[in-house]
């Protein structure tokens, strides 16, 4: 991290949208840029963990093969001693399990599409020679407009 402690990288912390067991995700600003994207941090204690740090890698690694319009877009690695981090597009949606949660009879009316968008994200996924292994309503990002978005692939 630099002297200023909201910047890692070249990129300003702005919001903290999600923590997990070693991660965290952040809406993120590359500095000079107003342009919104997603930054994936190792949690300090992971960064000392190399299997951690491989997980990140590979996350990207896989991410980078896909271009589709329900796949989240990824952009930068950056692994170091004193960080680890990848850059992704921000997509600016609650998870499917929260929709569920906060109205599942809205939510149903829209199943079809939503399932019809999956599809073709696993369809591309596969034919790229690669397998979701974590499938679930959190994995999966709805808009208001009813964009999906298929996320975390660890």
């Amino acid at each position: 991290m630099s002297d200023n402690q909201n910047i890692i990288g070249g990129y300003e912390l702005k919001n903290c949208v999600a923590t997990g067991n070693s991660t965290q995700i952040w809406e993120v600003t590359q500095t000079g840029s107003t342009v919104p994207l997603a930054m994936k941090l190792l949690l300090p204690d992971s960064l000392k963990d190399p299997a951690a740090k491989n997980v990140l890698k590979h996350e990207f690694k896989v991410g980078m093969c896909f271009e589709h319009p329900t796949m989240i877009r990824y952009h930068k690695l950056e692994v170091s001693r004193d960080h680890g981090f990848f850059i992704m597009d921000y997509f600016r949606a609650p998870s499917l399990k929260t929709q569920i949660t906060a109205n599942l009879p809205e939510t149903q009316s829209r199943l079809k599409k939503i399932i019809e968008a999956l599809c073709q994200a696993f369809v591309h996924m596969h034919e790229k020679g690669w397998l979701h292994r974590d499938i679930k309503p959190d994995n999966i990002l709805v808009n208001k407009t009813g964009e999906v978005r298929v996320i975390d692939f660890s």
